[in-house]
């Protein structure tokens, strides 16, 4: 943050849940950062990236965050979080797996070489965490905008499942990418609410 008011840049984009971590302590789902928060050998996620053997890594605390955002807005830096959804959520899966659909037969694929790191917009636990995390992060976060991410999504992701189907014929929708659409606009409403 002293390099970046140094430099003159006034907006700290914070990547704090992604596939190799979700770094917040929530209180609303306590169960989660403590089992993603480190990677590396005997780790919930392994040592990826140049990481080594770890572990490496940590969380943040809700007391972090207010330090950090004081510490920010004292240099004139706004502080705006991303957590990526629907993909890059692989660190997110490995604690709830049920916000993926068990019949799915996409083994897509991401960039990074993740298999299976995105969310399902038609399981349950998929909003029933969302909207538990959403607001919570929404809350902590002042600048009153949170980076939902919705990039690189895995070129197979969502096309053999069985709820995502389903999802369509109750949604009227068509492709894919309109359940990714009803998918960021929905957690886009949490967000805002």
């Amino acid at each position: 943050l002293d390099l970046m008011s140094l430099l003159k840049l006034n907006r700290f984009h914070w990547h704090l849940i992604d596939d190799e971590v979700f770094r917040l302590e929530l209180s609303s789902v306590p169960e989660i950062a403590a089992p993603t928060g480190r990677r590396g050998n005997g780790c919930t996620i392994p040592g990826v990236f140049g990481g080594g053997k770890g572990p490496t890594g940590g969380t943040y605390s809700s007391e972090d965050v207010a330090r950090i955002i004081e510490h920010a807005s004292g240099l004139g830096i706004s502080v705006m979080p991303e957590i990526e959804i629907p993909a890059h959520s692989m660190a997110l899966l490995k604690v709830i797996p049920e916000m993926r659909d068990p019949e799915d037969q996409s083994y897509e694929e991401s960039v990074q070489g993740y298999n299976e790191n995105t969310i399902n917009p038609a399981m349950p636990a998929t909003w029933e965490t969302l909207g538990k995390v959403l607001p919570e992060i929404t809350r902590m976060f002042p600048f009153g905008v949170v980076h939902l991410g919705c990039d690189e999504l895995p070129e197979k992701f969502w096309k053999s499942s069985p709820a995502v189907e389903k999802l369509k014929v109750e949604q009227d929708l068509k492709t894919t990418l309109d359940v990714q659409e009803w998918t960021m606009k929905r957690a886009g409403g949490i967000v805002v609410e």
